[in-house]
This record gives structure tokens, sequence and C-alpha cells, in this order.
């Protein structure tokens, strides 16, 4: 993708947690599950009556990777807090099987999130070109500001992946998404 490094993130488990007291802080972002779902669509997600308040199990990362084909059945919620390292315009990707969306506020509120990218199908890990929603436009984000950023997945069957990356700011190189994003706590 012209001129742009396109880097994934790596993945490291932090365990299952029952609550998000203590795991607050620079990168850690909360991964939510939510079991026994049918369907493909991210909508099978959130029309589930237990979507959003009562998820089937949670685990802190320390990036925007998430399992890899170990699971069926099941949907996901991926969010925190982003930090730009400087001011300029990024570019976000996301890859997963089966669909999923990518949601970016202006600022800190998840009120204010709106969709930016999203595979309308499935993807490989890490397959970022396989459908133009993909990739987003370009959004400006102003240094050490705090952006909320979520990622909603649905697997029905087979292999399943969820993964986020991003470029631009100072340059065009990437900057890892996993250092710059912060836990929200759990409501």
């Amino acid at each position: 993708m012209k001129n742009i490094i396109l880097a994934a993130v790596s993945v490291l488990v932090l365990g299952l947690v029952g609550s998000a007291i203590g795991q607050v802080g620079k990168g850690n972002i909360l991964f939510e599950y939510w079991f026994n779902l049918g369907g493909t669509n991210v909508s099978d997600l959130t029309g589930s009556e237990r979507y959003p308040d009562n998820p089937d199990d949670s685990e802190w990362r320390t990036s925007f990777d998430g399992p890899l084909d170990k699971w069926d059945y099941y949907g996901t919620r991926v969010r925190g807090h982003l930090y730009p390292p400087g001011n300029g315009d990024y570019t976000f990707w996301i890859a997963s099987d089966d669909a999923s969306q990518l949601w970016l506020s202006s600022d800190d509120d998840p009120a204010d999130a709106v969709q930016i990218a999203s595979v309308p199908g499935w993807s490989s890990h890490l397959e970022w070109g396989k459908y133009p929603e993909q990739r987003s436009a370009p959004q400006a984000l102003q240094a050490g500001k705090k952006y909320y950023i979520e990622a909603l997945m649905k697997e029905q069957g087979g292999g399943d992946n969820l993964s986020v990356a991003w470029g631009g700011g100072r340059g065009s190189v990437l900057v890892p998404l996993s250092s710059m994003v912060r836990t929200c706590h759990r409501r």
C-alpha cells in the first residue's frame, strides 16, 4: 500500500479477569466475548439481549489483535482509548473473520463514535486489502488527545480473527496501535 509500511500488532494475553479494576493503563485493551450466537453479521451480536452489558467472558490484551481460530458462534467487542503520538491524518485498517466494524470517536466519549471501516464478509488474519471498506478515510487526530476506539466482530464457524492496524501521523511510518491504546473502564 503505497509508501506506507503496514505492520500488525503482536499478541500477548494478559489473562482473564472478572473486572476492569487494576487493568487500566497504557497498552491494555478490553476484549469482551458473547458466546452461543448464530450468524455472521455484527447485527447478530448487537441485536442479542445480552449485548452490551452481559458478556460471557473478557480479557485484557496488549494489542488490537484477537484470538486466532479459537471459537465458533461468538461475537466480540474490543474497546479502549487511543493516544496519537503526533498531529496528523491517520488511516486505519481492520481484518476479521467473519464480519466486523471499526468505530472511532472525535473525543473520549463512546457516544460520539462513528464507523470508519468494516469487513462486510470475512478476511484472513492480517489480510488488509480484500475489501475497500477495510481501510478508513484519513482521520485527523491530535497528539496526546484521548479518542475512544471500538471494534465489533461476529464469528459463525470455521476460522476466526480480528486485527486492527494504523498508519500516518508523523510521515508515513506506521505506529503499532497497541503502543498508543489505553483501556477504558468497564461499565
